[in-house]
């Protein structure tokens, strides 16, 4: 098999995509209308990265079931074809192992792509246009990279730094990482960059002695935090979505109730694609999707509220995202917080969320 082909087997309506160009694409597009291809028995020796299954009819979910009970198969993400996105039937699809899921019809290549880069590590990725730039300071090249990918992970548009008190000059810069070795010199660069204006929060990073030292010169407050970057530099993602993701404690005290239903979003400007909402709280969902929009992203969110008529649009931003390639845990998919909407929808979601939370417990 070359780098560029579309390789897969077939079963019922099942079509596994191995990495293919857009040339290739188009053309499996095609295929679950039921064209032929090569064959290949053994998702592995295919060199899969998903299944594309045709659930249009029940015998997809079949086959979608065994393709989650097969040891070869088990971990291969699923990407299911319905004819209705809003169909409450698309539940099936997720509960027979499914995590995608696109429309027939005009767009569905395009929502492939996307799922496809994703899964290649060529997703969304925004830079300073969004998540401005983040700037790191560290003495030791490994953990500067360590910090650096998992940063990039996030969206962010990572700058290096020869110490503190240039980490922060830039007005792009939106979060600044420095090592507290020096405790003295972050201190005092603080200190400088607050006076000229900047808003950039800090996380300084260290262990044991050092990381005390650099608190007790920097102190508390709710621009700094302090990261045991021994331990596990992967934290500095949920200590800078602390730092960056403004959202009301009330909000954030509130109950995630299990809350399943087809939902369609956007970033921007962009072109819709749908997903599926895994649970609910007072101030924002968890949408399930191969392709979830980098942490700080604004998303606009098409929903079915609990127990309600017709769909409620929402703005957020995404204050979460669980990457396919994140392990076991939660589902590929992104947390959206929520933000600005219309009195008429957020009172719908508010509604349905106060009666979900009022049904007895299972």
């Amino acid at each position: 098999m070359t780098d560029h082909a579309a390789t897969g087997h077939r079963h019922g309506g099942v079509l596994t995509l191995g990495f293919i160009n857009e040339d290739e694409l188009l053309r499996t597009a095609h295929m679950i209308d039921g064209l032929g291809f090569a064959a290949f028995e053994d998702a592995d020796e295919a060199g899969a990265i998903c299944a594309l299954v045709d659930c249009r009819q029940t015998s997809g979910l079949e086959v979608v079931s065994d393709l989650r009970a097969a040891a070869a198969t088990a971990d291969l993400p699923i990407v299911a074809v319905v004819s209705d996105p809003w169909s409450r039937d698309v539940g099936a699809v997720f509960e027979a192992g499914a995590d995608d899921f696109v429309a027939r019809g005009e767009g569905m290549v395009a929502q492939l792509r996307d799922r496809l880069q994703t899964l290649r590590g060529q997703g969304l990725v925004v830079g300073a246009e969004q998540l401005g730039q983040v700037v790191i300071a560290d003495p030791e090249g490994a953990r500067r990279a360590a910090l650096a990918r998992h940063l990039r992970k996030m969206g962010f548009d990572v700058r290096f730094s020869v110490g503190p008190a240039e980490a922060a000059a830039d007005p792009l810069v939106k979060l600044v990482v420095v090592h507290g070795s020096d405790g003295d010199a972050v201190a005092s660069a603080r200190a400088s960059h607050a006076e000229a204006g900047s808003v950039a929060p800090w996380i300084i990073t260290g262990a044991g002695d050092v990381l005390d030292a650099a608190r007790q010169r920097c102190g508390e407050d709710e621009t700094v935090r302090y990261l045991d970057v021994e331990k596990d530099a992967a934290q500095v993602v949920f200590v800078a979505n602390q730092l960056l993701v403004k959202r009301d404690r009330s909000m954030r005290r509130s109950a995630r109730l299990s809350y399943e239903t087809p939902v369609s979003f956007r970033v921007r400007d962009g072109d819709r694609t749908w997903g599926y909402t895994y649970n609910i709280s007072a101030g924002g969902i968890y949408v399930r999707t191969l392709c979830p929009p980098p942490i700080g992203t604004e998303v606009e969110v098409e929903l079915s509220p609990p127990f309600g008529r017709g769909r409620a649009v929402v703005d957020g931003a995404v204050a979460w995202r669980q990457l396919p390639s994140d392990g076991r845990g939660l589902p590929p998919g992104f947390g959206l917080q929520f933000g600005k909407t219309a009195p008429a929808d957020e009172a719908a979601i508010a509604a349905g969320y106060a009666a979900l939370s009022a049904q007895p417990a299972n």
